[in-house]
């Protein structure tokens, strides 16, 4: 843009001066309209067309609430009719949607059992999901249909938290797995259900897969036999019970990001056991009690199924412990659980 100055140099001070005003707000204009342009928050567009505004609605109010604080605020744009989910091979007709400023794309099947999702930073292709029926109506499936857009941004959130007035590096997460399972002892124990709790803290390395978890559990097998001693005038019967309260620190490193669907992971670590014995037997009344703390280690699989705000996780764990009671000889306190439940990840 010339100025104006140079153009009339010839005219008068009192003229020049009457233009000022005029230039300097057209400056302010501008700079005000460029910076408000580029503090515009990013979006989620959701592609929909009209005769769906009640569908689109309960969408749009569960991607506000799972990007609160964000930076990515979702909107709506009318589409009719809108691509299909998932697009035809030679159908692009939604990359013209791909305005400045958007950095996801979201559209759902007729039926509302898919859900389709364009975000170019992360993947240049359209990825597929399918939303589970809970049988509860299209307000649950949004809910899921919101968590699996957020997991997929996720990173990208991440990222701009790292530039922001933070430069301590990614947010640390938690987790909260309550499982069930079953316990099978590698000594003559019988099996017995055992109960579990792990708190997980996602670190900010590797993309959160790296886990750092506490894990507590809870069984209590029992063994029941006879024997004979001629001292006691012939066979007597015996029962035993060991209460074992087991607490492990262990490294668990998922392998596949937490968009993926299902995501494995494994790990390993220390462990403490607490293990009580109680037997007893036909030849007397009364209990004999005897107690300690085993050391010892356990390695672990599984599988978590992203579902809702958290996973449903399915898992392995074989724990080595020795333990030599004089209740229970020289044996060992290991055993092989398989156990099902939920992590919570706030």
């Amino acid at each position: 843009m010339s100025d104006p100055h140079e153009k009339h140099r010839g005219n008068d001070s009192m003229a020049r001066r009457s233009w000022m005003p005029g230039v300097i707000l057209a400056c302010v204009m501008l700079v005000a309209g460029g910076s408000a342009a580029s503090e515009r928050p990013r979006a989620v567009v959701v592609l929909a067309e009209s005769a769906e505004s009640e569908r689109t609605e309960e969408l749009l109010q569960a991607l506000a609430a799972h990007l609160v604080d964000s930076g990515i605020e979702p909107r709506v744009v009318v589409v009719d009719p809108p691509p299909e989910c998932p697009p035809a091979s030679d159908d692009i007709s939604y990359e013209q949607h791909l305005a400045e400023g958007v950095v996801s794309l979201v559209w759902l099947s007729d039926d509302g059992a898919r859900l389709c999702t364009l975000t170019p930073e992360i993947d240049s292709t359209v990825n597929r999901r399918d939303l589970p029926d809970s049988g509860e109506g299209w307000t649950a499936r949004s809910e899921v249909a919101a968590s699996m857009v957020y997991s997929e941004l996720e990173p990208l959130v991440r990222r701009d938290e790292g530039t922001g007035t933070d430069q301590s590096g990614e947010p640390i997460r938690l987790g909260l797995a309550p499982r069930v399972g079953l316990d099978v002892p590698t000594s003559d124990l019988d099996p017995f259900l055992v109960a579990a709790l792990e708190v997980d803290v996602f670190l900010p390395v590797l993309d959160r897969r790296l886990v750092l978890a506490l894990d507590l559990s809870f069984t209590m097998p029992r063994h029941s036999g006879s024997g004979s001693d001629p001292r006691i005038g012939g066979e007597y019967r015996y029962e035993l019970e060991v209460l074992q309260l087991k607490a492990a620190l262990d490294i668990v490193f998922r392998l596949a990001s937490n968009e993926s669907m299902p995501i494995p992971f494994v790990g390993v670590g220390p462990i403490c056991q607490y293990v009580r014995a109680v037997q007893t037997t036909s030849i007397a009344a009364g209990e004999n009690t005897e107690w300690s703390l085993e050391p010892g280690f356990e390695v672990l699989a599984g599988l978590d199924i992203p579902l809702g705000p958290g996973f449903v996780l399915f898992e392995v764990r074989y724990v080595f412990s020795a333990l030599a009671h004089r209740l229970t000889g020289d044996t060992n306190a290991g055993n092989v659980t398989t156990a099902a439940g939920y992590r919570f990840v706030f």
